[in-house]
Parts: C-alpha cells; sequence; structure tokens
C-alpha cells in the first residue's frame, strides 16, 4: 500500500526508544496512549528515567496494561534485536516506530583523546538508528498494513554549528542522510517515514541539567522554548499530512527564519563562501542583513 497515511488506533502497537521520563519520545509515548489506545513500548537504557516514565502515565490516567518499558541499550545490536524479538513475540506488530535516543557530547573536531567521544556519540545517535531499523524494518514491512518509522534528527544536523558540538551534528547530519534513503526504498511499501526535527525544546537533555533526570524541572522551561508535549503534537499531525521533514518551529525561531538559515547553509557551497559563512568574521554581517530582507520579503 505504498503512499498509504499511518493513523494510530486502538490496538495498535509503538516502539519509542529514548522514552524515558523528560524528553520528546515519553511525550510521544503519552500522546499516543492517551489520545488513541495505542499500546506504546518505552525503551531506553536508564532504569531511573523509565521507573519515572511508568509513574507519569499511570498518573495521566493510562492503565498499565497499555503500556511497558524496556531497558535496551540502542548502541548494542544485540539488544536491540532481542528487543524486537520480544516485542513481535508478545504483540505480533509494530506499527509505529519511533527511533528518538540520543546523546548530546561536547567535543571538538580535533585534538587529544576526542576518539571515544566521537565513537560514543555515533554509536547511539547513529548505529542506535541502524541498529532498529535492522531488527524491525522488514518485519513491518511485512505486515503489509500503514505504518509509520519516525527517526529524530537535529536542526544541527542540518546548520551544523560551530564549537564543541561537531560530533552531535555530524551524527545527525548522518541521521538525516539515513532517513532520506529510508523513506526512498520504502516508497513502494505500506511503511512511511519521517524526520523529525525539533526547534528549541525543553527536555532533560536540552536543559541545564545535561541529560540528569534528578535536576530536570519540566517547570522551568524559558518562554520562548516548546515543551516535548508541543513537539509531539506537531509530530502527529504533521505525520497525517504526508510530511517527511516535520521542521519544528519555537517561540524564538519560526518557519520562514528557519528556511533562510538553511538557504544561506547551503549557499555556501553553491556561491563558494567559506563553511560555515554565518558565523564567519568576514560574513556575520552579510548574513544577518541577506536574513533580514529574506524575512522582510514574506
Amino acid at each position: 500500500m505504498p503512499g498509504t497515511v499511518y493513523k494510530p488506533k486502538a490496538g495498535d502497537t509503538a516502539v519509542i526508544t529514548g522514552a524515558g521520563y523528560g524528553g520528546i519520545g515519553y511525550a510521544v509515548a503519552e500522546l499516543l496512549a492517551s489520545r488513541f489506545k495505542v499500546h506504546v513500548v518505552l525503551v531506553d537504557r536508564d532504569p531511573d528515567a523509565l521507573e519515572q516514565a511508568s509513574k507519569a502515565l499511570v498518573i495521566a490516567g493510562i492503565p498499565e496494561s497499555d503500556f511497558e518499558t524496556r531497558l535496551t541499550d540502542v548502541s548494542d545490536p544485540d539488544e536491540v534485536l532481542q528487543l524486537a524479538n520480544a516485542v513481535y513475540e508478545v504483540r505480533g506488530k509494530v506499527d509505529f516506530l519511533h527511533l528518538n535516543a540520543g546523546i548530546s557530547a561536547k567535543v571538538k573536531a580535533y585534538g587529544q583523546d576526542i576518539v571515544d567521544e566521537w565513537q560514543q556519540t555515533f554509536a547511539v545517535n547513529l548505529f542506535g538508528v541502524v541498529n532498529a531499523t535492522s531488527a524491525f524494518v522488514d518485519r513491518m514491512i511485512a505486515q503489509d498494513s500503514p505504518a509509520a518509522l519516525v527517526i529524530t534528527g537535529s536542526k544541527q544536523g542540518i546548520t551544523n554549528p560551530p564549537g564543541t558540538s561537531a560530533a552531535y551534528n555530524a551524527s545527525k547530519a548522518a541521521v538525516k542522510t539515513l532517513a532520506e534513503a529510508l523513506a526512498h526504498q520504502l516508497l513502494s511499501t505500506s511503511v512511511s517515514v519521517h524526520l523529525l526535527v525539533p526547534g528549541w525544546t525543553w527536555t532533560k537533555l536540552a536543559s541545564p541539567a545535561g541529560g540528569s533526570l534528578s535536576a530536570f524541572s519540566a517547570a522551568d522551561k524559558p518562554a520562548e522554548a516548546w515543551s516535548a508535549a508541543e513537539v509531539a503534537e506537531e509530530l502527529l499531525t504533521r505525520m497525517q499530512q504526508g510530511e517527511f521533514y516535520i521542521i519544528c518551529p519555537d517561540g524564538a525561531v519560526n518557519w520562514e527564519l528557519d528556511k533562510a538559515r538553511m538557504e544561506w547553509g547551503l549557499g555556501d557551497v553553491l556561491e563558494k563562501r567559506p563553511p560555515l559563512s554565518r558565523w564567519h568574521p568576514e560574513w556575520e554581517e552579510r548574513h544577518q542583513k541577506w536574513v533580514e530582507e529574506k524575512l522582510a520579503q514574506k
């Protein structure tokens, strides 16, 4: 059924990685379970985050029979295969697979003692996706019913801001490339592919807590940041419209500004400018003026 749009419904099964409490994965799980009565499998490598997620779902009124948690390290292909086997043995199908697990490492593109951090970042952010597509996608295709594969990317994988985030940027750029290849290769199947690109979103990973669950508070969200729940709503809405690139705005950056920044970044190649000229000392002012002119035209 090529071109089919997946619509979540009661009795469906969703598997979501990086679904511990305090992030986008949890918010998507809660939305699917509460609004559509989808059975959600929350996957994370942090047992405390999974325990807190379970408690939060119960508080939200979701019956314990409607969800389960699975402790899994997505960087380990054997663990991911065990996860897929366990889900298919019990549920018999996966209708919604959201590959959301990710880590953010502050590491430069050069220097001593960077290799381990680069490898760890790619092991989770890129190979966590590869391991899951290897374990799940063939079986999802064989179901021959509408299903969805969502992969969480990042604007940093598109605009590549300089600094100490080179490993993260590169891993998310690779994720974008992988998602595009999957979308094309699965065109003739009943599995739709979507690249979720959040804007500024208040999660435990993006907050000063730096991934620490104990230090994270949803109540501390800055006014301009989106909540994870808002991103989940945006994802489900735009999936129904058949969109692949689900690039989310936030309270500080709208689509027109995102679009201008991406156009400028591609222009570095087409206009033979220095790489990352948006931040280049000789080009910063020209970039800002160009963006202002682009926005004024709207």
